[in-house]
């Protein structure tokens, strides 16, 4: 009815009394990135914050957004131009403010204004660390504990200038010796991985708990990735020389790091109406008897899209990467939420016949385009499908990717190696000004973590699309089209220009349609296809 704020009002009334209901909290987290913000209170924007960020079944990204509405990039540019800083009032209220604190161990903070500030925070801490006494304020000292968090989660993705290179040396050598403070710990892990510098696990368990949440995230979470790795099935298959690239890169910088998401097995549902409820409005039937559908999930990554798809009801997860670090994390990840019938395997996607298994539902997001031949790529899968079976895919859009085109062209035409140095440079140069073609890379969440924007700008193999050449993947590997998955206005906006086309399958249309409106396919061109002996 177009009445956002009342549609919230009745929703937070039901959670008061139905706090169990996991459902209805994903709508609402979903419902933030759809509306205008500016028709809400600061008030009641908060109150919904604090009720979504203690959670831990839901994705936290969105509430990004509410962040940057309450603090907008006036108020930070203002601060961080003014002298004194850590006497203005304004400064103390963000670093004492708690949705900002619970935010740094949850969300990645994705604006260059912030990244200024918590880089400028990170410095003064420092400073302060190594000037006066080895003493910060009990508000700084909270409010640094979390941004060493931050730090973690996006890979110390922030520049650092000499000074602090030197402090941070001075803190290793400290820190090797088991002779830091708990202050000193924290500074060293804003600025780098703790448990990479480890010779032994140092005092733990003498360090008060305020530091529980870090050492866990920064300590002990990453051994257990390792013995997890143990337990993970190879399959060996004949790297061709991309796989092995895609596979090293993957292995330094596995993609994406994460803490929480929508537990979607709360919700789950025979596949065939999730299907449906994504490709509307088309819809699909299944001849599918088995009482359980076999799931394949190639190119899992850290395991995100795993636990998205414990959504389908009855399935047994196989899942499958090149990169052993991004199955580890993945595993570390659905062991923490207890989640069963999951498998995992190092693979390649083109050894995919040696599991010898048939597949229900294939999901294939993100990981064609990075292969050498992504047809053979789509062969291999298709062939593993049972007849009535649907494979996800998702490919990049090269009319949405132009900005990113541009970039990898400039890195390659200078030979830019992906080091966490390199990166960090050139984020600068992009953030200053120096790049002017490049400035929109700074409004993609991915140019915010160090595995992201080296997804992003630096990939070692990337294949870019129209949706003829889609259409025509399609046809080369006997697949039929079931329709895009895209938000209702997007699908309603095609409505408006195409009302024939009542299950919106006209891919002639759909390439017309994005040629006016290229942001559409910004994340990816991704959609359901089948067999084609599967029914519509």
């Amino acid at each position: 009815k177009n009445k956002p704020e009342e549609a919230f009002k009745n929703y937070l009334k039901y959670t008061k009394k139905n706090s169990k209901d996991n459902h209805t909290y994903i709508t609402i987290n979903n419902l933030i990135s759809e509306i205008n913000l500016e028709e809400f209170s600061h008030r009641n924007l908060r109150e919904l914050f604090e009720i979504l960020i203690d959670r831990e079944d839901i994705d936290h990204s969105y509430l990004m957004r509410i962040i940057n509405h309450l603090y907008p990039e006036r108020i930070i540019h203002n601060l961080l131009t003014s002298n004194d800083l850590i006497k203005k009032e304004s400064f103390k209220s963000i670093i004492n403010d708690p949705l900002i604190i619970k935010s740094l161990s949850k969300i990645i903070f994705n604006k260059t204004y912030w990244e200024d500030f918590l880089k400028t925070t990170r410095r003064l801490s420092l400073s302060i660390l190594t000037n006066n006494s080895k003493r910060l304020g009990k508000d700084l000292f909270i409010f640094t504990l979390a941004l060493a968090n931050q730090c973690y989660l996006n890979e110390y993705i922030y520049s650092v200038e000499k000074d602090e290179e030197n402090a941070i040396d001075h803190l290793i050598k400290k820190f090797k010796t088991n002779q830091t403070s708990e202050l000193e710990i924290i500074l060293l892990a804003c600025y780098k991985p703790i448990y990479k510098i480890l010779n032994k696990r140092p005092y733990i368990d003498s360090l008060s708990k305020d530091l529980d949440q870090l050492m866990r995230m920064h300590v002990l979470e990453p051994s257990q990735e390792k013995h997890l790795a143990k337990s993970i099935i190879k399959v060996h298959t004949n790297e061709n020389i991309i796989s092995n690239r895609v596979r090293k890169q993957y292995e330094s910088n596995p993609y994406p790091r994460w803490t929480f998401t929508n537990l979607a097995y709360k919700n789950a549902r025979p596949f065939t109406e999730i299907i449906n409820q994504e490709i509307g409005p088309n819809v699909i039937y299944s001849n599918l008897k088995s009482h359980k559908a076999n799931i394949l999930i190639a190119g899992c990554g850290t395991g995100k899209q795993i636990v998205n798809s414990t959504k389908y009801i009855y399935s047994k997860i196989t899942a499958i990467d090149l990169s052993l670090a991004s199955l580890q994390y993945a595993k570390r990840k659905v062991s923490e939420l207890n989640l069963k019938d999951i498998e995992f395997i190092q693979m390649d996607i083109l050894g995919i016949e040696k599991l010898n298994k048939k597949f229900d539902v294939i999901e294939c997001t993100g990981v064609l385009h990075h292969m050498e031949n992504p047809s053979e790529g789509l062969k291999k899968l298709s062939n593993c499908l049972s007849n009535d079976g649907f494979i996800k895919i998702g490919l990049y859009s090269n009319l949405a990717r132009q900005d990113i085109a541009k970039a990898r062209d400039y890195i390659k035409s200078i030979g830019i190696e992906p080091t966490i140095e390199n990166i960090r440079k050139f984020r600068e140069e992009i953030k200053q000004g120096n790049h002017k073609s490049l400035n929109s890379l700074q409004l993609c969440n991915d140019f915010y973590t160090t595995s992201m924007c080296r997804d992003l700008c630096f990939h070692c193999q990337e294949h870019t699309y129209n949706i003829k050449q889609v259409d025509s993947l399609l046809n080369e590997n006997r697949l039929t089209f079931r329709g895009f998955i895209l938000p209702k206005r997007i699908k309603l906006l095609y409505q408006s220009y195409f009302p024939k086309d009542k299950s919106q399958l006209n891919l002639e249309n759909w390439s017309q349609m994005e040629m006016t409106n290229i942001n559409i396919f910004r994340g990816m061109y991704q959609f359901w296809a089948s067999t084609n002996k599967s029914k519509t």
